[in-house]
């Protein structure tokens, strides 16, 4: 009987997983005149329906190779980078780095950074800092990665040239692609500077967190009011610009809030999501691509119809309730 009951369950998985592969036609709901991109997806569907999605968002972009695109953020703007340096002769680096971008911004994973950016690349009186670590100077305005200098004339100097080349790129370009990816950002108090990464490599940073080294966490407003203005700055300076937004699937690595990392990283991408959506629906040049949701709907737990959770993943969740019940 038991030997029985686990052969049953073992085709039924494998009826499961063959019906993934092929589900019924995806279709719309006629009784309730709904097209098909507004019904939830069933089995390879899920995917095929973000595919869809993007090849409409590209096409209304009119992609080709003559375009200049600049890529600006992380993970997803990196990876596409990655792409146009290897499969488009006119995709220029204007600036040495390490992920391919067109200027040396380094990694950028906020509205408030990207926001900076924008500010000290167009506004020549931008105030030019710099930081010393133990392999030299250094602008915390930017990703660790985008180097350092044995003097800070040598620093500063880069620093000018690096403003200017963003200036020209921004300016110049057809498309931008950007990809957001966090909401909390490092302020220093005493010399009112938001740092572009963590200040880890500061000597005294350990000593100092929430002291000199505050830690933020944009609302929904902040990073509507962000982004809207680095928009408007975009078609000040280029008004022929087309503007991408996309989200990166990575989550927080670590927190300094007292909150579970899990939770603040979702907490981090909803607050993302939800006013790159509204932004959106009031600027004709700007889009969003689903990179996002093609990661992180890709998901082994949920049934064909990629909504319920499978019965076995529900028992493992369950499970924690034991000890309380």
């Amino acid at each position: 009987m038991f030997f029985n009951l686990i052969i049953k369950k073992f085709f039924n998985l494998i009826i499961k997983k063959i019906r993934n592969f092929f589900p019924k036609k995806h279709r719309g709901l006629n009784k309730y005149k709904l097209k098909k991109y507004q019904v939830y997806p069933e089995g390879k569907y899920l995917n095929k329906s973000l595919e869809e999605y993007g090849d409409y968002i590209l096409n209304k972009l009119n992609l080709n190779k003559n375009n200049k695109i600049v890529c600006i953020g992380t993970c997803f703007a990196e990876e596409i980078a990655n792409f146009l340096h290897k499969n488009n002769q006119n995709y220029k680096i204007h600036e040495t780095n390490i992920f391919k971008f067109s200027v040396n911004w380094g990694r950028v994973y906020t509205s408030t950074n990207l926001r900076q950016i924008l500010d000290y690349s167009l506004n020549p009186k931008f105030k030019i800092y710099f930081k010393e670590r133990p392999d030299g100077f250094y602008d915390p305005l930017r990703d660790y990665t985008c180097g350092a200098f044995q003097s800070k004339e040598d620093l500063i100097k880069n620093i000018r040239r690096h403003r200017a080349l963003s200036k020209k790129t921004l300016s110049s370009c057809d498309q931008i692609f950007i990809t957001l990816g966090q909401t909390d950002y490092w302020f220093e108090k005493k010399n009112n500077l938001i740092w572009g990464t963590i200040p880890s490599k500061e000597k005294d940073f350990s000593n100092n967190i929430g002291i000199k080294y505050k830690i933020k966490s944009e609302t929904i407003n902040d990073i509507t009011n962000n982004i809207n203005y680095v928009i408007n700055k975009l078609n000040k300076i280029n008004n022929k610009i087309k503007i991408i937004f996309t989200l990166s699937p990575v989550p927080s690595s670590a927190t300094f809030f007292n909150k579970n990392v899990i939770l603040k990283s979702f907490e981090n991408k909803a607050k993302l999501k939800i006013a790159i959506s509204n932004i959106i629906k009031k600027n004709k040049n700007v889009y969003y691509f689903p990179s996002f949701e093609s990661v992180i709907l890709d998901n082994h737990n949920f049934l064909l119809d990629n909504r319920h959770v499978k019965s076995n993943k529900v028992r493992k969740i369950l499970k924690v309730f034991k000890k309380y019940i």
